[in-house]
């Protein structure tokens, strides 16, 4: 790998142009195929159709069969090549699927649109974050899940209803697969959001290439606490404009670190 942070394949026309300029304002370069790349990025869109994960579509629109083939035939690839998977809303759901063995909830509510205070798991840090899908994941036992915020009561798959309260996974790591699944959207230009993915890829990307670095995930934890003792949204929150971390005060905005980004 170059001296720059990595060389990024995006992989789907969503959102491609401003996922690219993210990621070079971040400090990686674009990489014009999967084989040169280290990184391998799929980007947000239609709806992962059900029959990936082996259940009837009951609640999902707008599928793409054509693009669900074309993305599934870039993981394989990706994957085969022990590339860096990197899934952006639809993406991470996809990545969750395959090759992570993963399902999804068909359709959920809470999460249509806005911003909603996630918290990460593994540091205690909070992050607002953007949110704009209808389909969520359904992580595997070998997820690492690192973020999540209660916002969803009502979800659906195939065999039903199912109604509580629940952590909603907002990130999720798996290590054997290499596959970091960010629900959000970054490319969207939310500072906030944008800032905690690329805290993301220091974490776990740069964690992978640089021997020792600092929040280097070497393993899936069974002993994270993925407590969350809030619904969204929650007005007890404010939020730093200088970094996008959510905090209990205002005032303790100051004493925050930088941009992670």
């Amino acid at each position: 790998m170059s001296k720059n942070k990595g060389a990024v394949y995006v992989q789907g026309d969503f959102a491609n142009a401003s996922t690219k300029s993210m990621f070079v304002k971040a400090g990686y370069v674009i990489s014009p195929s999967i084989d040169a790349s280290d990184i391998v990025v799929w980007t947000g869109g239609e709806d992962i159709d059900p029959r990936i994960y082996g259940e009837e579509n009951k609640y999902c629109w707008g599928v793409s069969p054509e693009r669900d083939n074309q993305d599934l035939a870039a993981v394989d690839k990706a994957w085969g090549l022990n590339k860096f998977l990197v899934g952006v809303c639809r993406g991470a759901q996809l990545l969750n699927c395959f090759p992570n063995a993963g399902k999804l909830w068909q359709d959920v509510d809470g999460h249509g649109g806005g911003v909603h205070v996630v918290r990460d798991f593994v540091t205690d840090a909070l992050w607002a974050c953007n949110t704009l899908h209808h389909q969520m994941l359904r992580p595997t036992k070998d997820a690492l899940i690192v973020a999540g915020v209660k916002r969803s009561c009502r979800r659906k798959n195939a065999d039903g209803v199912e109604e509580g309260d629940q952590v909603d996974p907002e990130v999720v790591y798996y290590h054997k697969t290499k596959s970091l699944l960010f629900q959000g959207h970054p490319e969207f230009g939310h500072l906030a959001t944008t800032n905690y993915f690329f805290e993301l890829m220091d974490r776990y990307w740069l964690g992978t290439v640089t021997k020792g670095r600092r929040h280097a995930i070497t393993s899936v934890s069974t002993s994270v606490n993925t407590s969350v003792s809030v619904r969204q949204p929650c007005p007890t929150y404010a939020v730093c404009s200088s970094t996008g971390v959510a905090t209990e005060a205002a005032e303790e905005c100051a004493n925050l670190p930088g941009s992670p980004a």
